[in-house]
């Protein structure tokens, strides 16, 4: 599966770990106040990872969980995952100023 592939990626040996945002509609955090978080601390690169339409697997949420991932809310139901997107991205660019 490309997600489980996405969420199993490491990254490179000298790299810096990646913050990633899981999106949920049931976390109790909201991907703006998760972005505004790492843009305090002057983070210049995250990632967000959307579900396919059937959601995550739990094999997948629990890859995310193991790796530290963030999960985080655009909006409390639901999105198709063309609005998902362009909400994250807009959320993500506002608050990166960008």
């Amino acid at each position: 599966m490309a997600a489980e592939e996405f969420l199993r990626g490491a990254p490179e040996p000298t790299a810096e770990p990646v913050p990633l945002a899981v999106l949920s509609p049931s976390a109790p955090t909201s991907l703006g106040a998760w972005a505004e978080g790492l843009a305090a601390e002057r983070t210049r690169e995250m990632r967000v990872a959307i579900g396919p339409e059937g959601g995550f697997t739990e094999g997948e949420l629990a890859l995310a969980r193991a790796g530290g991932a963030t999960f985080a809310r655009v909006a409390t139901r639901v999105l198709r995952i063309e609005t998902a997107a362009e909400a994250a991205a807009a959320i993500v660019g506002e608050v990166m100023g960008r």
